[in-house]
């Protein structure tokens, strides 16, 4: 139980990190200006590969925000497991 109490406050202390990241007005600005970089860049390519390859940056920008997302509802979900945990211990 130890390990798996330790592996959930992990899970939380990941979670904390991740969400003050997202959280952070430079990082959405970040996210924001390479989305609209990328829509400029395959709105004016010239070639099907290079539409291409700006799809795949904006498929690969949604999928890296996706993850964060998990991870921070991973550590929400592991906050109300420590607090089951502590809730059981206590009764």
């Amino acid at each position: 139980m130890a390990h798996n109490a330790k592996s959930l406050e992990e899970t939380v202390r990941c979670a904390e990190g991740v969400k003050r990241l997202l959280a952070d007005e430079n990082v959405q600005a970040a996210f924001a200006d390479l989305r609209e970089k990328t829509i400029k860049e395959w709105e004016q390519a010239k070639t099907v590969a290079a539409r291409e390859e700006s799809h795949a940056t904006l498929q690969a920008l949604h999928k890296l925000q996706v993850s964060l997302k998990v991870l921070v509802d991973a550590g929400e979900h592991a906050k109300i497991e420590l607090h089951r945990a502590e809730a059981r211990q206590s009764a």
